[in-house]
């Protein structure tokens, strides 16, 4: 269900990443497209209007010079050209710097996929070949690229040898011969520049937004022939009533097992885009950053920014305005199962996809906990637990040290040691702790702690929780901020499941053990604390058409 304001030409040439209204016109009056309600007439009448982020986004010194094809093609996949984006000013979400652009020459259908390092072109190439092939059922025979280094190396060269495909390579430091690349990446960027400044959403996201940008470019109509790409490639006609303002006001509603009975059945977020081969849509949380996925999701394009008259000046729409690119989202991870609810198995238990509620993003699949569980049914025992939890207190040899006025300069002396997730997300300090549960969280999926599989009938999972402890060195300075994760054992009955799950761990006699060995033999003992490198975030198999 969307909340859309009245269909006009202004609100599709933003749905449309701020295309032009002539091209808009020719897709109304052709009936390129389904769901659209503008005339053509409507639509030309409004190319004198002026749209100031379309300048701020498209404006050039002068126009892209135009060059003689020397080579049409007659088929799909006859031939693919290829590019890197990039870098770019700053990082996404996910840690990406470039992006992957992939054109078919003869329908003009465009694939990009967000990177790290330009390493991992040939990895992302090899998925999007396959992908292409099997989908059209045809073979690619030709692929043009610049000389880049991540495209002329042996790695590439192994690739394209194995599958009998031409590498066609441009001049050194002539952009002009990969002309068809540069004009996508060029669009792209427009496009995107456009829909952030509409938005008054930050840089960080311009890989949400170029993404957004192609899967709008791909279902319009293209200069060179009739169609649009996408009919051109899958032949069908795309359909795009579903479309909706980047970076407007969305609400998704938050599914039954994730929130408390008085807690409110939505949250605000900010409209991201559409996820690739499922219908569902993107939504930026406005709490905390997160990109999450959603069928449920209210759109409100009404409080999305519109085109204005540049006689108004510097004036700009306030209403709605925010800037989320602060926030800090924690470490981009697969959109896969999630370990949370009561049936403890990794997986939202429904009938349909409104209950799906993922995050975007990643190569791993696997997705962190966001937990501070209860069971209802062993409500009386962790209230009774709860209860009875005793008072942390400092040791007093090290209340001197914290009373030293201006000693920690984050003021050591005021820290209390947090019980809840709640507490911790809610407090001052919310991001240092934030950032400790992310990369504790790295490290059990890079060590693959666990492993999801569905529940056994008649058996009880173990709820979850955050435990935090602030580390502190002998002047009572804060060091640390220590996040783990923990099973709430406690639930366990004896003769139940109390043996069935168990934490190995050494014991002390074990360490002096090791510590009389060292001696004996004069050795060297080190200890080392490991924290485990993750991969990117939005590196994945997933294809952005």
């Amino acid at each position: 269900m969307l909340v859309k304001e009245a269909e006009s030409p202004e609100l599709w040439h933003r749905r449309l990443g701020h295309e032009g209204y002539e091209n808009l016109a020719k897709m109304a009056e052709e009936e390129l497209v389904s769901g659209v309600q503008v005339s053509g007439k409507a639509f030309r009448e409004k190319k004198t209007l002026v749209c100031e982020p379309c300048i701020l986004g498209k404006q050039t010194h002068e126009s892209f010079p135009k060059e003689s094809v020397l080579e049409e093609s007659t088929e799909l996949l006859q031939l693919v050209h290829m590019d890197v984006c990039g870098p770019m000013p700053k990082a996404s979400k996910g840690g990406s710097r470039y992006l992957a652009t992939f054109l078919d020459d003869y329908s003009k259908l465009s694939m990009v996929q967000p990177l790290k390092k330009k390493s991992n072109v040939t990895a992302v190439t090899e998925g999007i070949l396959a992908h292409l092939e099997l989908q059209t059922g045809k073979k690619v025979k030709a692929m043009q690229t610049d000389r880049g280094g991540e495209y002329v190396n042996e790695e590439m060269t192994t690739l394209l040898s194995k599958r009998g495909i031409t590498h066609r390579k441009t001049v050194g430091y002539s952009p002009e011969q990969n002309g068809s690349t540069e004009r996508l990446n060029k669009n792209l960027q427009e496009k995107g520049r456009a829909m952030l400044e509409n938005s008054r959403l930050g840089e960080k996201l311009w890989a949400e937004a170029m993404v957004t940008a192609n899967y709008t470019r791909d279902r319009l109509p293209s200069r060179l022939h009739e169609k649009t790409p996408w009919e051109k490639f899958f032949g069908e006609k795309p359909d795009v009533s579903h479309m909706c303002v980047f970076g407007a006001h969305a609400y998704m509603h938050i599914p039954k097992k994730n929130r408390k009975k008085m807690q409110s059945v939505s949250e605000r977020g900010v409209f991201m885009g559409y996820e690739s081969n499922c219908k569902t849509y993107k939504v930026l949380r406005e709490k905390n950053g997160w990109i999450l996925v959603s069928c449920d999701v209210i759109v409100n394009e009404k409080l999305a920014f519109g085109t204005i008259e540049l006689s108004s000046g510097s004036k700009k729409e306030e209403e709605g305005a925010r800037d989320l690119s602060h926030v800090s989202p924690p470490t981009q991870m697969g959109a896969g199962d999630i370990p949370t609810g009561k049936s403890g198995t990794g997986r939202e238990e429904s009938n349909g996809p409104s209950k799906v509620l993922t995050r975007v993003a990643a190569a791993s699949q696997k997705l962190p906990l966001q937990i501070d569980l209860k069971d209802e049914e062993d409500g009386k025992e962790q209230e009774l637990r709860k209860n009875l939890a005793r008072e942390r207190k400092t040791p007093a040899r090290y209340r001197a040290n914290l009373a030293i006025e201006g000693s920690n300069p984050r003021g050591s002396g005021e820290h209390h040691e947090l019980q809840t997730y709640q507490e911790t997300v809610s407090g001052e300090e919310s991001e240092l702790w934030q950032k400790s549960m992310d990369e504790k969280m790295r490290s059990l999926l890079e060590n693959s702690t666990w492993e999801l599989v569905e529940r056994p009938k008649g058996v009880k999972p173990i709820p979850m929780k955050w435990v935090y402890k602030v580390k502190r060195d002998t002047q009572g300075n804060v060091e640390r901020y220590k996040s783990r994760l923990v099973a709430k054992g406690f639930l366990q009955k004896q003769g139940v499941d109390f043996e069935e799950v168990y934490t190995p761990v050494s014991k002390h006699t074990t360490l002096r053990a090791l510590l009389a060995i060292v001696a004996q033999q004069d050795l060297e003992l080190q200890q080392l604390d490991v924290k485990t490198a993750f991969l990117n975030g939005e590196l994945e198999e997933e294809i952005y058409m």
